[in-house]
């Protein structure tokens, strides 16, 4: 890391802003101008890595592309001392994450915040751009109130697959849409989930899907039914879960086609709430009160309000027809004068039948009923006094026989409790319609196996690969040869660990999809095929929960200490060939001679600096190539010096171009390292 008072491309450093996953971020003083700005510098560990420098470039292009008053400004992006950056403005004041925690957040800000950034998101919509990654941590406010969207390092062009196959799982898990996960094609409608996850946070203080584990979240937006307001107990009208329940759609077609419209449909639904509570929404409250607003008096939203729908007043609504007088209930109501609900729920807020307690006032109360006539008492036998007897039966039956009738058929709306399949190497959780059972894939070759089974023929194995290719893409080469196509590696990420995932069709029939986790002593993989149509979804929430008990999970990409290693040793190369390269150039053929020697010396010696590097099995494969190339050097430099020695000038000649490819290959090598 830089230290302050440090100077880079004409920036002072001044202190640490913040650390990133690419990079870390500081603040900054533009020598300049004496404009204080932020400084975003790609990690040194990262440097040597194309992808991510290519990344890291395109983040600076994205932002500088996108002229709109809630995008952070970007001033320059450049490499100065090997050392990648993007200069852009410096928000001094809280994230919206900030915000959410210190419950500093009412319902008015939330709307006017998002939509300024649902603006912003339109911005880069319409220009092809999908940020991938929204959430509070990625949206600063100035100490004016002033939103901006950061973050545009995992952003993608709505029809670009470069960096997506190449790159990691991007996006933050309580935020993130289904097809983020799976790997299926991320559109515009990706950012309208993560957005409205944003919202439903910001208007409740609670995340949509409130799960411990990053797996439980990641199932949770695959399967789970969108979250509803009323079954938090809060008061809300249906309009707003119908919002949520549209922008949080598990099918993408489903959702908003705009991030405003979003936030113009939260609007409405809210019309009449009061906004300035923080937050917005919670349970035991009815929809519409607020302490320092006079009871029955109506809400008026601000002139200010961004989302008001203009000066005029609007006319006020037609009630709708008085509703049928509802089914008396099979529990008598509470006399008048009860004690308050326990934990001081009010009871207005309780739904019944298809409407909330706020849709309730909304609506004209039917009149009262007329009383009924007093029926003259008839002789025979007194029913009437028959009358408690059979209601403490007919209650008698409803407690004993609605649990056993319950019992019986099951309670479809909880999900069963998880299971684990365990073997020597892994374990693995799982649920129905999952089932343990013996299976196999073609061409994959893993030991201590764990396989399960659904009903629709879908197999999972899941175990140590047995025979994984060098590097970084494990894939056998007995599986390659099973697929129907070239296996293409995608580098995502599941939960907390850097994974690569496969999905081709199979030359036998159906489909693979398969990720395969890296750790210090080989991969675990978890794989499926399914006969009809892509397992992806049913097979990414069983492949999140996998534990290897055989070695700890490592980052896909050379770690930082083989990454110091190889910088110091290609250092050390660099400065030998700095001394030496002048005297190629004598007139001398002994001096020119001796020259070529002394750099075959180097690579030789940083080849073998190479193999002592104490590496990870993945890494070795990635070293492999670059000491190849440096030995290869080597040899056409000491043939070099034979023919500058000998003066044959057709070798030396030919030897001259071919030290010009060993030179390229050299520095490919040592760029994929």
């Amino acid at each position: 890391m830089l230290q302050a008072g440090e100077t880079l491309a004409g920036y002072r450093i001044e202190a640490i802003a913040g650390v990133g996953g690419m990079g870390v971020v500081y603040r900054a003083t533009q020598l300049s101008l004496e404009r204080r700005v932020a400084l975003k510098v790609l990690s040194t560990t990262l440097v040597g890595n194309q992808r991510f420098r290519e990344r890291f470039r395109l983040e600076g292009r994205h932002a500088a592309a996108l002229d709109h008053p809630n995008i952070i400004p970007v001033y320059e992006a450049g490499e100065s001392n090997g050392l990648m950056f993007i200069a852009m403005r410096f928000v001094d004041g809280p994230t919206l994450a900030d915000m959410i925690v210190q419950q500093a957040l009412s319902g008015r800000e939330t709307l006017r915040i998002l939509a300024a950034i649902a603006a912003a998101l339109d911005a880069a919509h319409d220009s092809g751009l999908i940020h991938r990654d929204v959430k509070p941590h990625n949206i600063l406010m100035t100490g004016g109130g002033h939103p901006y969207l950061a973050d545009f390092g995992i952003t993608k062009g709505a029809q670009s697959s470069g960096l997506t196959n190449s790159g990691d799982f991007v996006g933050s898990v309580g935020y993130v849409s289904p097809e983020q996960i799976d790997g299926r094609e991320v559109t515009p409608a990706s950012d309208i989930y993560s957005l409205t996850a944003v919202l439903f946070h910001c208007l409740t203080g609670t995340l949509a899907y409130d799960h411990e584990s990053e797996a439980a979240l990641m199932h949770a937006h695959l399967f789970a039914p969108p979250p509803t307001l009323s079954g938090m107990g809060i008061d809300a009208p249906r309009a707003l879960d119908e919002v949520i329940a549209r922008g949080m759609a598990k099918d993408p077609a489903v959702r908003f086609d705009a991030a405003t419209q979003l936030v113009d449909a939260c609007a409405d639904a809210l019309a009449g709430a009061a906004l300035d509570r923080c937050p917005a929404l919670v349970p035991g409250v009815a929809f519409g009160s607020i302490a320092d607003r006079p009871a029955g008096a109506p809400f008026a939203p601000s002139p200010g309000d961004s989302w008001s729908r203009g000066a005029e007043p609007e006319p006020a609504p037609v009630a709708p027809p008085p509703a049928p007088p509802p089914l008396p209930p099979i529990v008598p109501a509470e006399a008048p004068g009860a004690a308050p609900v326990a934990g001081g729920q009010d009871p207005a807020l309780a739904p019944a039948g298809g409407m909330t307690a706020a849709d309730r006032r909304r609506v004209t109360p039917a009149p009262a009923p007329a009383p009924a006539r007093r029926r003259p008492r008839q002789s025979g036998v007194p029913w009437s006094d028959l009358r408690l007897p059979a209601m403490l039966v007919a209650a008698m039956v409803v407690i004993l026989g609605v649990p056993m009738l319950g019992y019986a058929l099951g309670d479809s709306d909880e999900p069963a409790d998880p299971e684990t399949a365990r073997s020597p190497s892994l374990q693995v959780s799982y649920a129905p319609p999952w089932e343990p059972a013996g299976a196999a894939i073609p061409g994959l070759g893993v030991d201590g196996a764990v396989g399960l089974r659904r009903p629709d023929g879908t197999v999972l194995v899941a175990g140590r690969l047995r025979d994984p290719a060098p590097g970084f893409d494990p894939a056998p080469a007995a599986l390659r040869q099973a697929a129907a196509r070239d296996l293409q590696a995608t580098r995502v990420r599941l939960g907390d660990r850097d994974a690569v995932r496969y999905a081709v069709p199979l030359r036998a029939g159906g489909s693979l999809w398969m990720v395969a986790f890296p750790d210090s002593k080989g991969w675990t993989a978890v794989a499926c095929r399914a006969p009809r149509g892509r397992p992806d979804s049913a097979c990414a929430s069983v492949a999140a929960t996998a534990r290897s008990r055989m070695g700890t999970p490592v980052v896909l990409g050379t770690g930082q200490r083989v990454a110091v290693a190889v910088n110091r040793t290609i250092g050390t190369l660099n400065r030998a060939r700095s001394s030496v390269r002048p005297r190629v150039r004598s007139s001398s053929g002994v001096r020119r001679a001796r020259a070529f020697a002394r750099l075959a010396s180097a690579d030789l010696a940083a080849a073998k600096a190479l193999e002592q590097i104490k590496a990870r099995p993945q890494e070795h494969a990635l070293l492999a190539p670059a000491i190849k190339a440096l030995r290869s050097e080597a040899r056409i430099l000491r043939g070099l010096a034979r023919a500058a020695r000998g003066r044959r000038r057709a070798t030396y000649e030919r030897l001259r171009a071919s030290l010009r490819v060993a030179e390229r290959r050299v520095r490919g090598a040592v760029r994929e390292v």
